[in-house]
């Protein structure tokens, strides 16, 4: 075993025996990538979504977004479910900004506020997106500084996994949603912690509509993305921070590839409406 690889999995028993470590150390990851990557055409950070050929409409996309196609597919997917046009969007774990700023450009929302708790990220965001109906603020999942009701629908795109408690998120989200609104979540977890993390999505109050594993279409777009990652790796991260970043981007040959190969980690995609009034 690979001294990298032992101290990936030493890591991960350790986020899993004490949730607030894994919270504060994940801040201090992106942070750190935040500070040490300035690529501003690096906007997005999520594995990516694909199907075969004739099996899905795949977005019609601009130019200067095709770079970011899988990535870009993650949050289409998931938006496609309900209707956005002149709504109130709340992104949790907006990290780079890339979703949001998607969102805000092809669906039409009324606002949308994305939200990180990692400051380097917001001010990334900030500086680097312009439209009118978007904006960002720092802040934790598990305290979402809203009123109650003031969105009509909450995202949550591959980031629920760092949280020290995702029983408190889901309460959170349940509070700042509107009677009727909708939560779109998606993310990865062993097969062994899915009925928990159902559960806790179950116990906030929220009628679940669908819930699809998507873990093929996630190695599809693994596969499909993978020279490209390992480029823009080579290209833009520090030699000595460049094996990790390969593990945490999911590239074959990773510990994480590995498992969602072998299918001891599975990707869920999730929506769930909160009762009406």
């Amino acid at each position: 075993m690979s001294i990298r690889l032992k101290f990936v999995k030493e890591y991960k028993k350790f986020c899993d025996k004490y949730p607030g470590f894994r919270k504060l150390s994940r801040k201090f990851m992106y942070s750190l990538f935040a500070y040490l990557v300035r690529a501003t055409h690096w906007k997005f950070m999520n594995y990516g979504y694909d199907e075969p050929a004739g099996t899905w409409m795949h977005p019609s996309l601009n130019e200067d977004d095709e770079d970011n196609r899988y990535s870009i597919q993650l949050y289409h997917h998931l938006a496609v479910n309900v209707s956005l046009d002149k709504k109130k969007v709340l992104e949790v774990g907006c990290g780079r900004g890339g979703g949001a700023s998607y969102l805000g450009r092809y669906f039409n929302p009324y606002k949308i506020v994305g939200l990180d708790y990692c400051g380097k990220a917001i001010s990334f965001c900030k500086k680097n997106y312009k439209e009118n109906n978007l904006s960002f603020v720092r802040g934790d999942a598990e305290s979402l500084p809203f009123d109650d009701h003031s969105f009509d629908l909450v995202f949550n795109v591959e980031s629920s996994h760092c949280y020290g408690s995702f029983t408190r998120f889901v309460q959170q989200v349940a509070r700042v949603l509107n009677p009727g609104g909708y939560f779109l979540i998606t993310d990865f977890r062993e097969p062994e912690k899915i009925e928990g993390f159902i559960d806790s999505l179950k116990d906030s109050g929220l009628n679940l509509i669908s819930n699809r594993d998507i873990s093929d279409n996630v190695l599809s777009a693994l596969d499909s993305h993978n020279e490209k990652k390992l480029m823009i790796i080579s290209k833009n991260v520090p030699p000595w921070l460049r094996g990790l970043m390969r593990e945490f981007a999911g590239v074959q040959g990773s510990n994480l590839y590995k498992k969602f190969r072998s299918d001891k980690m599975k990707y869920l995609s999730i929506v769930l409406q909160k009762q009406p009034v």
